[in-house]
């Protein structure tokens, strides 16, 4: 049997061709050239901006041409990821990014990635009555962190190697956007937490009113 009937099929292919989503897919398919244009400061610049301005404009035409879809929910946030995960295999294969730079470029997508299944085995009953699982989409706090990650590429690029390797340890100011990361993963991680807890407990109060 097919996994999914021939109208689905229809509607999955017309939203992938709507423009956000092209944006967003186009967002995928470059990532990998990072691995490739790392060491050529000016594509790998202009991948940096690349991926920041479809990463903004992708959700403004979404929402402006009411092309919001759940295709594009799934696809965003990989492709976010994706994107920083072939900087960091880059540039740790070059030995340019020092621990404390790691940790803030991956706290964020780590909680996700053991919250995601936790807040499940925690509150799956909940989950089953209330749909919670169509609430997993972006959230400002993640937008604003996934825009700093994005920063830090551009702040990486726009300094000299030499320069760059030998200030690591010594706080200045191209490690600003690194600094940032620490805060804004903060804000967003306890952000996404009470967002699901507050979905969690409005699942709990219409459950029990109606019975």
């Amino acid at each position: 049997m097919p996994l999914l009937s021939g109208d689905v099929e229809v509607v999955l292919w017309k939203e992938i061709f709507q423009i956000p989503n092209l944006l967003t897919l186009s967002r995928i398919v470059v990532s990998p050239l990072v691995l490739v244009t790392f060491d050529s400061l000016p594509f790998l610049l202009v991948l940096g901006v690349f991926a920041a301005v479809t990463d903004f404009l992708d959700g403004l035409i979404a929402r402006f041409l009411k092309q919001e879809s759940g295709i594009g929910v799934a696809l965003d946030p990989i492709a976010d990821k994706l994107f920083v995960f072939f900087f960091l295999v880059a540039a740790l294969w070059r030995g340019m990014l020092w621990p404390w730079m790691i940790v803030g470029l991956v706290l964020r997508d780590v909680f996700v990635l053991v919250a995601i299944p936790l807040f499940l085995l925690f509150f799956r009953r909940d989950v089953e009555m209330s749909q919670i699982r169509t609430r997993f989409k972006a959230r400002l706090s993640g937008k604003i962190v996934t825009s700093i990650q994005f920063l830090c590429v551009v702040s990486f690029v726009l300094t000299p190697r030499t320069l760059w390797m030998q200030t690591a340890l010594t706080l200045q100011w191209w490690h600003l956007p690194f600094l940032l990361l620490y805060p804004t993963s903060l804000w967003a991680m306890l952000d996404y937490l009470f967002f699901q807890l507050r979905l969690v407990q409005a699942a709990k109060t219409s459950h029990s009113e109606s019975r």
